[in-house]
């Protein structure tokens, strides 16, 4: 086991065995010090909050469903105070150091999580993504960083910021194991029947990198065959699609929710429904890169 150098654990060598076999065997993880752990004092990142809760009783259904995939857990690690910042500093706990970057900060909240993982101490690591608290300390620390669709993924165990927009996220130094940690962890999901796919050029136009275009489009024919990738470009109103929501990794990616199109807006209807391929029923899928990739 490799010395925690960084400042990322609060609970260093807990180390509990995984309780079952599955496609995380073999791999640790670190848990943000707010996922309940059977006897284990969450801080949240506050000495008042430890000393007056209790030990949990069991684990969240979080921390369960990975150690029966095969996953070890090492330990608990550091995250903002009451998990209310994004840059990676808690007044309480020695600086968490970025191992990537030791002049920069991690990012938080999940500062701990993602500095565990970008050290080398665990295969991945799980936090909360509530604003940004899973995506930025994995763009600071140069690792993969997903925050699933709000709800997919039982909060239950998990001490609450704002429950209507907490969600559970992770990040690993791979995409390879960011997958096989969301397969274990996200829903199955029945893969819809899309038509046909749509390129935003102005969109693509953003991206640095010449080889994300190509790469992008190697995938789409390969994940895709029998489907056309058709150039488009952005309709009026720029910026009317600029929250939607979006999977970024490496310059593309491609994304499926669920909407229903009668209560979508008007300006909904008239900007944004013609950047996503017709799909039977009410599931989009849309493709759009991630900036200055």
């Amino acid at each position: 086991m490799k010395e925690d150098r960084f400042g990322a654990f609060i609970d260093d060598g807990m180390n509990k065995e995984p309780t079952g076999n599955g496609i995380l065997d073999g791999l640790s993880f670190a848990a943000k010090d707010i996922f309940a752990v059977r006897g284990h004092t969450n801080s949240a990142g506050n000495p008042t909050w430890k000393a007056t809760h209790r030990p949990a009783e069991s684990n969240a259904p979080v921390i369960d469903a990975l150690l029966k995939n095969g996953a070890e857990l090492r330990g608990m690690t550091v995250t903002d105070e009451l998990m209310y910042s994004l840059k990676g500093d808690n007044i309480h706990f020695p600086p968490v150091i970025n191992p990537r970057f030791p002049q920069a900060y991690t990012g938080g909240s999940s500062s701990g999580s993602a500095a565990a993982v970008a050290g080398g101490l665990t295969d991945f690591a799980i936090g909360t993504d509530t604003g940004g608290s899973v995506r930025i300390p994995s763009a600071y620390c140069g690792l993969f960083g997903m925050r699933p669709t709000h709800g997919s993924i039982s909060t239950d165990g998990v001490v609450a910021l704002a429950p209507s927009f907490d969600t559970v996220g992770w990040m690993a130094r791979s995409a390879a194991v960011l997958e096989k940690v969301g397969r274990c962890l996200l829903p199955e999901r029945e893969q819809g029947d899309y038509r046909r796919f749509y390129r935003v050029n102005e969109a693509w136009d953003l991206v640095r990198s010449s080889s994300a275009g190509e790469a992008f489009s190697r995938a789409a024919a390969r994940l895709f065959p029998e489907k056309t990738l058709q150039d488009y470009p952005l309709p009026g109103a720029a910026g009317a699609c600029g929250n939607l929501p979006h999977f970024a990794g490496l310059g593309s990616v491609a994304i499926t929710w669920t909407m229903d199109p009668n209560r979508s807006s008007p300006l909904w209807k008239r900007h944004c429904r013609p950047l996503f391929c017709g799909i039977t029923g009410k599931k989009r899928c849309g493709i759009s890169p991630r900036h200055g990739s």
